[in-house]
């Protein structure tokens, strides 16, 4: 303790942060299964991954669960994902299961040029056309999400969604329906003939 308290606040911070956390994986991993594990800390995996990004969340606005203004973003979210093929995109209404967000936004990427062309063109639209920004910290990994508070972008490709299933975990929660153009691949695919062939096409993040 007393050399904790001998480091800069911003280390006190981090250990403190890093204690935190160890002690949440250690509970958990001594109660539940290694996928449900997985599936409980996936979120302060990908978004409270740094004290910075903690703080930022906890200053995040949060509308009514199932608020209509938020279900329109997230719908919007969800079209411009679609204008750079994204693929298998669900959008979840988790306000009455989970009390930190009203709506997921999940979709498949191919590769990481198309996940950083994705974020930016989503993260422009949210800025521009909402006065909406991000809240959470740029990550470098096949997972990426953007958090808006009341709703949250979920960017995998297709081998991390499947590991980590967090529909799955949400499986309480109401799909919305998408007004856009139907699914034009198997099992809700979107994404055109490349994604019916399996292709991946290629992608510049340049808007």
């Amino acid at each position: 303790m007393a050399s904790l308290l001998r480091q800069p606040s911003c280390c006190r911070s981090i250990a403190r942060h890093e204690t935190r956390t160890t002690q949440q994986i250690h509970v958990a991993s001594s109660t539940y299964s290694s996928k449900t594990l997985r599936q409980g800390v996936w979120r302060a995996a990908a978004v409270q991954a740094t004290p910075a990004g903690e703080a930022a969340n906890s200053r995040a606005p949060r509308g009514p669960p199932g608020d209509e203004s938020s279900k329109q973003f997230a719908i919007e979210i969800a079209r411009v994902a679609d204008e750079v093929k994204c693929s298998d995109i669900v959008v979840l209404d988790v306000a009455p299961v989970v009390s930190w967000t009203s709506f997921l936004v999940i979709a498949t990427v191919f590769s990481k040029p198309q996940l950083l062309a994705a974020l930016a063109r989503v993260e422009k639209a949210a800025g521009e056309q909402h006065g909406r920004a991000r809240l959470n910290l740029p990550g470098s990994s096949p997972w990426e999400t953007l958090d808006f508070g009341d709703v949250v972008l979920h960017l995998f490709t297709a081998e991390q969604r499947e590991y980590y299933d967090i529909e799955s975990f949400y499986a309480a929660a109401e799909e919305v329906e998408l007004p856009f153009g139907p699914p034009d691949g198997p099992m809700g695919q979107r994404g055109g003939a490349a994604a019916a062939a399996g292709q991946q096409p290629t992608w510049s993040t340049k808007l």
